[in-house]
């Protein structure tokens, strides 16, 4: 392993990712840096059947190649109903509780304040802030009598800045920032810390989306759009530098590290 995550080498450690598979999505470059760095037990979570193909080829790869338990529970985390259904059949399958929690899941919408529809409002805060609480909530206190747990928020470089036509999502980031501090706060005295890992621009579904109406709006070529959609850096940040900066924060290294929001944005926040 390339850290150690606990004083004790007996316990398996368990890491719920959600929003965790899609093949070049953020959640999975987490779960498998985690697997690979730390050994631990993953459970995959998204909102497809899980005999989708894709949901399967997630589960056995990830399974064969790091020789951990993975599991795959399927939940709409659109709802609080739903964050507490994820909780429930974790429960099930880890009574104990789990180790790790990253709050990977989100959605975003864009158009300006007063064109954004209320069910959207509702639905991307309840995905992106409200279930990350339910989880934290109902995951924490066993982590706690424990003596160590990980939580570790997926924020975005929007939780510290707004760009127009972004209300929902720049709003459930911040708040998702100052939930991250709060726990991490709460909690600092327990073994248990809390962070946040914020990155800039990466090349996943959403970004996609986000480019493609950047196109249709402003009457631009996509080459264009991706310039003004980018990091200073000229590069897009990858799945796998947001995973290992997320393995990072189980190791030993950052148990002084908590209420932090990491930056892994090029430079965007600056």
């Amino acid at each position: 392993m390339l850290y150690h995550s606990m004083t004790s080498t007996n316990h398996v450690l368990t890491a719920l990712v959600t929003g965790s598979t899609r093949c070049n999505g953020i959640g999975l470059g987490i779960a498998k840096c985690l697997a690979k760095n730390h050994n631990m037990n993953i459970i995959l979570h998204g909102t497809r059947d899980r005999a989708t193909k894709e949901v399967e080829k997630c589960q056995s790869d990830l399974a064969k190649e790091y020789n951990v338990s993975v599991h795959y529970i399927q939940a709409d985390l659109s709802t609080s109903s739903g964050a507490q259904q994820l909780c429930e059949q974790i429960d099930g399958i880890y009574p104990d509780g789990i180790d790790v929690l990253v709050n990977n899941a989100g959605d975003g919408h864009q158009n300006l304040v007063e064109d954004v529809p209320l069910q959207k409002w509702e639905s991307v805060l309840t995905i992106n802030l409200t279930s990350p609480f339910v989880l934290i909530k109902h995951f924490i206190p066993a982590m706690k009598k424990r003596g160590w747990g990980r939580i570790i928020n997926i924020s975005s470089v929007l939780g510290v800045r707004a760009h127009a036509k972004s209300a929902v999502y720049t709003s459930s980031k911040h708040g998702l920032n100052g939930l991250t501090k709060v726990v991490g706060k709460e909690a600092a005295d327990t073994g248990v810390t809390c962070n946040a890992v914020s990155p800039g621009w990466v090349e996943t579904e959403l970004y996609l989306k986000t480019l493609d109406k950047k196109v249709k709006t402003d009457g631009i070529s996509k080459e264009e759009a991706k310039t003004i959609l980018m990091n200073p850096t000229k590069k897009y940040v990858t799945p796998e530098q947001i995973g290992e900066n997320v393995s990072f924060l189980c190791s030993r290294a950052a148990d002084n590290t908590t209420c932090a929001v990491l930056n892994i944005d090029g430079g965007c926040s600056s």
